[in-house]
């Protein structure tokens, strides 16, 4: 292990928690959004760009918020077109 690896593992505890999250942006099939079963949100899906940004941000705030600063979040966009 190299000199910053050893640094970086001393100042982050890794506790060996995850919190798996899936940020449920909408939906534009009309079927599905008519769907009494359907699960998902029930709202057109957040388009790219600005209204999409703006639903990460308000996620990273909640984030900070409730687990400070020195979270780590990892992204993964699966974006499935229902």
């Amino acid at each position: 292990m190299d000199a910053r690896a050893h640094s970086l593992r001393n100042e982050v505890p890794l506790t060996g928690h995850c919190l798996h999250v899936t940020i449920d942006a909408g939906t534009n099939n009309d079927q599905l959004l008519k769907d009494e079963f359907y699960f998902g949100l029930r709202q057109r899906r957040a388009k790219a760009g600005l209204e999409y940004a703006e639903l990460l941000d308000e996620f990273m705030s909640a984030v900070k918020q409730n687990y400070g600063e020195k979270i780590l979040v990892q992204f993964l966009e699966k974006i499935i077109d229902l």
